[in-house]
This record gives structure tokens, C-alpha cells and sequence, in this order.
């Protein structure tokens, strides 16, 4: 056999294992983009529940006060964080992100240490005061977090038909 009879078999060879090689990669790719906009879609929707809860203690503690006790609870809890996905693959997503994500469960169980303490050395009405500004503030945070999510991996914002807006009313309670 000539050198001219083998190039054109060997030639075939060789470029249909790129394509197949470059099909796979591009097939692989696409489903790790997939499943990196799932991850950040569950993550956020995580941290948006806890900012909403975060709002309506908020101004359940609010109508507390206004109606001097009438109307609302005061609060001396901070509200719970949902579960994040075990099973998320935390190594495909932004690290810098991921950190976000992680740190604020520790920094959320340092603010109710916290709050617990003062109960060893104020009243009640301090205790819920302060609960109230750090459920402001962790709230601000936790939308901070779940918009960062949403902008990295072009997610489209929650669409809630609520008859307020939580994050004007975390903003606005935090000014007040």
C-alpha cells in the first residue's frame, strides 16, 4: 500500500475522533453549566426565604410597637436559615460565592449567641430590639447574597405577587 491509500483512512480516523472527542467536551460543558444555574437557583431561593422572614418579623415587631402590644409579638429570635443543598456540587461553583454562601450560617449563629447573651443582662424589650436590627441587617445580607447568585449565573430575579415588597421593607425598617 501506498503512503497516498493510507492518508485519507488515517485522515478520517483522526478527525472523527476530534469531533467525537469535542462533541463530548461541549456535551460536558453544557450540562456543568446546567447544573451550576440549578445549584445558584436553590441557593438564592434559600436566601431570599430567610431575607422574607427576616421582613415579616420585621414588621411584626414593628406593629408590636406601634400598637403598643395590641397588634405583632416581639421577637427575640433571629429567623431560621432553610437547609442548603448537601448534595450541591460546591466545587463548580464561584469560590468567591461559595464563600459567601457558607460563611453566613456562621456568621447567623454568632448574631443568636449573641442575642441569647443579652438575656443574661438587659430585658426583654432590649433583647427584641437588638434581634430586630440584626434581623435588618442579616436579611440586607441574605439579598445581597441571593442577588449575587442570581447576576453570576443570569438567573432571573424572584417574581413574587407579595402586596409589598420585602427588600424595600427591610431597607426602609433599617433607615427608620
Amino acid at each position: 500500500m501506498e503512503w497516498s491509500q493510507l492518508w485519507v483512512p488515517a485522515a478520517s480516523g483522526i478527525l472523527g475522533a476530534v469531533l467525537t472527542q469535542g462533541a463530548m467536551l461541549w456535551r460536558d460543558h453544557w450540562v456543568a453549566r446546567k447544573d451550576r444555574k440549578y445549584w445558584a437557583l436553590r441557593l438564592a431561593l434559600v436566601f431570599e426565604r430567610f431575607a422574607i422572614a427576616c421582613a415579616y418579623q420585621r414588621e411584626d415587631a414593628s406593629l408590636f410597637v406601634q400598637s403598643k402590644g395590641a397588634v405583632g409579638s416581639p421577637h427575640v429570635e433571629l429567623p431560621a436559615l432553610g437547609d442548603l443543598p448537601v448534595e450541591a456540587d460546591w466545587k463548580g461553583l464561584d469560590h468567591e460565592l461559595v464563600a459567601m454562601v457558607l460563611n453566613f450560617p456562621l456568621e447567623l449563629e454568632v448574631m443568636k449567641h449573641g442575642a441569647r447573651s443579652l438575656w443574661e443582662v438587659v430585658d426583654e424589650d432590649v433583647v427584641a430590639k437588638h434581634c430586630d436590627e440584626q434581623a435588618g441587617e442579616k436579611g440586607l445580607q441574605a439579598i445581597r447574597i441571593a442577588d449575587a447568585l442570581r447576576k453570576h449565573y443570569r438567573l432571573a430575579q424572584v417574581g413574587l405577587s407579595l402586596e409589598w415588597d420585602f427588600r424595600e421593607s427591610l431597607q426602609n425598617e433599617r433607615a427608620a
